[in-house]
């Protein structure tokens, strides 16, 4: 039986990164970058002003007092947008507008509210400084400076300078296409009222959300019953997909025919079971180029394997440079007795406060707690064979992604 890490080692290794494809900058957030972005043009493309006023020459108010103040004309006027270009005479300003392009041979700019306008003539009290409230082009970025570097995951705040750049496509990461199956005669629709020894279907509407926090193109299958031969059939369709989650059937009861059915298909097992609690019983194999991970049907164990391992594998496939959230350390608020042999991940609720971060975790921790997963804003690891924790203790604690925007 393989370690959490001794898992996680070796599913990473069977993650290759999808081929590039041109998408939309607009339809970008989330993604990952499959090259390195660069600058294409100056920014800003042109000398501009940063503020209404009036440009001018140094030299021309270098003598300027609240006593003595320097008189120019002004007879034109430039606002954002104006095409054609403007030279700077001696004895006069230009008008501005913020964003507009600077006429030539002007030094700086003087903020309106700091002089005095009567018709043409322009009063100036004090001097300013060479390229005061001046943009100079390049200022922010120049050709060739680097934009982001590939694997960077775009965000909301990259799309102004894709924008801003003209970088109306760009190259990221294929999605990947990704079938969920959920097993089990006792499942009925969410819509069904269960009969006598039935409950609700709902791993698999679990699953597909937690994908949808990632660029997936996924299909949820219909569930299929415990039975080898229907089993096979619907395996043999789910299949053909980048990545298979199958949700139960993978344990080592009576009616858990996944196994089998996966074994008469030609699925390679890489291995099978793992010693971290919950989710012991996980699968995990491949068809080619297709990979299987068989998930159990407790809703917990569902919920922590995918963070865990799951998603760390989607996200390398993807071309993230950052595979996972981080571990912090936080401080547990009330004892905790229950130990393992294994490694135990605890549904928790992380906060901080007066400087702290603290951790509790949730009140039902069985892998059958649905509840607990909707409680949970993170994981604590509990190592295996560890001593019962005690209250302000420190522990380790995986903040999860999906409660918080902390994928970058």
């Amino acid at each position: 039986m393989l370690t959490y890490e001794e898992a996680k080692v070796t599913i990473l290794a069977h993650a290759k990164a999808q081929e590039s494809e041109k998408v939309d900058f607009r339809n970008s957030v989330g993604r990952a970058l499959a090259e390195t972005l660069v600058a294409l043009e100056d920014q800003p493309p042109f000398d501009n002003s940063a503020v209404d006023g009036y440009a001018v020459k140094l030299n021309e108010i270098a003598k300027a007092t609240s006593e003595n103040s320097v008189v120019l004309r002004c007879q034109e006027y430039i606002f954002a947008g104006r095409l054609d270009t403007i030279s700077l005479q001696e004895g006069e300003c230009v008008q501005v507008a913020t964003g507009a392009p600077m006429p030539l041979g002007a030094d700086a700019v003087v903020m309106r509210e700091q002089v005095v306008r009567k018709d043409d003539q322009v009063y100036f009290s004090h001097p300013t400084q060479n390229g005061n409230n001046l943009r100079r082009r390049g200022r922010d970025m120049s050709i060739g400076d680097p934009l982001f570097p590939v694997g960077t995951t775009i965000a909301p705040t990259h799309l102004v300078v894709l924008a801003a750049q003209g970088l109306v496509e760009v190259p990221l990461y294929r999605r990947l296409k990704i079938n969920i199956l959920s097993t089990g005669t006792e499942l009925v629709d969410p819509t069904i009222k269960p009969g006598p020894g039935q409950i609700r279907e709902a791993n698999s509407f679990l699953l597909e959300a937690l994908l949808q926090t990632e660029a997936c193109e996924v299909t949820r299958l219909h569930r299929v019953v415990d039975d080898l031969e229907g089993t096979i059939k619907v395996l043999d369709e789910a299949l053909k997909a980048d990545v298979l989650l199958i949700s139960g059937g993978v344990s080592v009861g009576d009616s858990d025919f996944v196994k089998p059915a996966l074994k008469e298909l030609g699925v390679e097992e890489i291995f099978w079971r793992i010693k971290i609690k919950p989710g012991k019983p996980l699968f995990f194999g491949k068809l080619g180029d297709t990979k299987v991970f068989g998930l159990p049907g407790n809703p917990a164990s569902t919920f922590v394997l995918f963070e865990e391992l799951v998603r760390p594998y989607l996200r390398k496939c993807l071309g993230h440079q950052q595979l996972e959230v981080p571990m912090r350390s936080a401080k547990i608020i009330e004892d905790f007795d229950e130990t393992s042999e294994r490694l135990q991940l605890l549904r928790a609720h992380w906060y901080h406060q007066d400087g702290t971060d603290w951790v509790r975790p949730v009140p039902q921790q069985g892998s059958f707690s649905i509840s607990s997963i909707a409680q949970a804003n993170s994981l604590i690891h509990m190592p295996e064979d560890s001593q019962p924790l005690r209250s302000g203790q420190s522990v380790s604690v995986r903040p999860l992604a999906h409660r918080f925007a902390l994928f970058g």
